[in-house]
């Protein structure tokens, strides 16, 4: 199964601690509807020593259900990044669950997890398969991985519940095949950047026309911008950068909030010479994207 983990006290966004120990979360990602005798979607907390070593602390139930083993990969049922995520504070720890198209909030105490809210992501089509989670501030969104894909967003209170926010979801129109997310395809990462004015996600995308999908790699791949506006929504319109590569997988940002690559190997250079997205708003939006679950993307 997948688990998902990150490490760093001040900056790791499945850890958190003080000094020169901290603790460190990781999800189990099972789906006990395919596994019975595995339970469902857990988070497993370690404890970490000052020299790496981690020391098993518990284990506490997101009360959903993870995406079990992947299609294509067995040991990555999810292909994305920032399954799991710590809150800007600290204090509320992130996870979702793709198996049940929600998302699980905990408060995050000394000696453990509190779980303080589970809540859909959506359902039907594009609105399934929830597999990265991004906070900022009061604000939190979520990307749905299948079929088409969609971001939806919410609206974090400080007793960690979350309330969705109304004409919040945005469609990605990614290509890939109508059922369960391929690894190799699907939409991987959702992020704020560092200021929280703009969301940027990345698309794998299937093989081009005359690729036979499922055996030839994955498509060039895109990352789409979006504004965060004033109501807590995306834009209606995105930017898109597209990358004449191999799938763009997950991304981070530098300290001066510029996106370091998204993609491995060697970027072609767009016309500015540059490999990265540009977060401004020098690009002119590509297309707008209805907000309904009627989009339809034909598959090549």
């Amino acid at each position: 199964m997948t688990a998902l983990v990150a490490l760093g006290v001040s900056a790791g966004a499945t850890s958190a601690g003080s000094g020169s120990e901290g603790v460190v979360f990781v999800a189990t990602n099972h789906n006990n509807t395919t596994d019975r005798a595995q339970p469902a979607n857990q988070i497993v907390m370690y404890r970490r020593g000052g020299n790496g070593s981690l020391t098993l602390a518990g284990r506490f139930a997101t009360g959903g259900q993870g995406s079990g083993p992947g299609m294509r990969f067995a040991g990555d049922g999810l292909g994305s990044g920032n399954s799991v995520r710590l809150s800007q504070d600290a204090r509320f720890l992130f996870v979702t669950n793709a198996g049940s198209n929600s998302v699980t909030v905990f408060r995050v105490m000394r000696d453990g997890l509190e779980r303080t809210d589970v809540v859909s992501t959506g359902s039907g089509k594009s609105r399934r398969f929830p597999n990265s989670v991004t906070q900022h501030g009061n604000l939190v969104y979520v990307l749905n991985s299948a079929d088409a894909g969609s971001i939806t967003g919410f609206r974090l209170s400080s007793r960690g519940t979350l309330t969705p926010i109304a004409g919040s979801t945005r469609m990605l129109a990614a290509k890939q095949l109508r059922y369960a997310p391929d690894a190799l395809y699907n939409p991987t990462q959702v992020e704020f950047t560092p200021d929280g004015s703009k969301l940027v996600a990345t698309i794998k995308d299937r093989p081009r026309k005359g690729r036979v999908p499922m055996t030839t790699p994955t498509g060039p791949g895109r990352v789409l911008v979006w504004d965060v506006e004033w109501s807590g929504q995306p834009s209606a319109e995105f930017t898109q950068t597209d990358f004449e590569n191999r799938g763009p997988f997950g991304f981070s940002f530098d300290r001066k909030g510029s996106p370091a690559r998204p993609v491995p190997g060697r970027p072609e250079r767009d016309r500015q010479g540059q490999a990265q997205p540009d977060l401004g708003r020098r690009l002119v939006p590509h297309q707008r994207r209805p907000h309904s679950d009627h989009h339809h993307v034909r598959c090549q």
